[in-house]
């Protein structure tokens, strides 16, 4: 159990031990045998890594994901930039996830680089109850709306620091019960983030802070 008036990092590549944050570590599935049983964390097959045998660990990573310590599963998702497998192969191993997802009644974190209409397609086949969160979101702002009224949820992160940036303006575009907080794989404090996000939507940073505490208790199940 946690206090209050915490930092979340809802998705970090770096292990950090700081005062006052609470992250979810990102695992690759191929990176398992490093994951540690009291380290809050995620563990999902990115789609840069899917190959055509994918299936071949899927109970592995079922029994990864079953871990009272993994929070989400993911990343994973959708590539069409950087990729080893085709689009194609790419649904079916997300569709796979997802399914876990909903067998576990565990959020999934989603990597998603221009294949949104196909992200969509499979959200309407497959109609998934559990929270789905876009991470690391820097899109055109129509594209942030449109998943938003799909029910995505939006993880921004380190683009918040820059003036202009897409994730600038979707933030001030969306509803706050949608929104959480990254770090990702970039050397900047969460704490940095929360500051210059409350800035940009001109509220209190302590109310921030409460607001996200809500949204991370209700779509990660964290007892706080």
């Amino acid at each position: 159990f946690y206090s209050s008036m915490f930092y979340f990092d809802i998705h970090t590549h770096f292990q950090k031990e700081v005062e006052a944050e609470i992250s979810i570590l990102n695992y690759n599935f191929y990176e398992h045998k490093l994951l540690k049983d009291n380290v809050l964390c995620s563990v999902g097959l990115h789609p840069w890594d899917v190959e055509s045998d994918f299936e071949d660990n899927i109970e592995s990573l079922y029994t990864l994901a079953s871990k009272p310590n993994v929070l989400a599963i993911g990343e994973c998702g959708l590539d069409k930039i950087r990729f080893k497998a085709a689009i194609e192969i790419q649904k079916k191993a997300f569709a796979t996830q997802l399914n876990i997802a909903e067998q576990l009644s565990k959020p999934v974190i989603i990597h998603c680089v221009r294949a949104q209409e196909e992200m969509f397609e499979l959200q309407r086949q497959l109609r998934p109850k559990v929270p789905l969160v876009v991470h690391g979101f820097n899109q055109k702002t129509a594209i942030g709306l449109q998943y938003l009224k799909q029910d995505f949820c939006l993880s921004l992160g380190a683009a918040l620091l820059i003036d202009g940036s897409n994730a600038q303006q979707i933030l001030q575009q969306m509803p706050l019960e949608k929104l959480l907080l990254e770090t990702d794989d970039k050397a900047v404090s969460i704490q940095d983030i929360y500051q210059k996000a409350a800035f940009l939507l001109k509220i209190e940073e302590n109310s921030l802070m409460q607001q996200l505490e809500n949204n991370v208790k209700c779509i990660f199940k964290l007892e706080i």
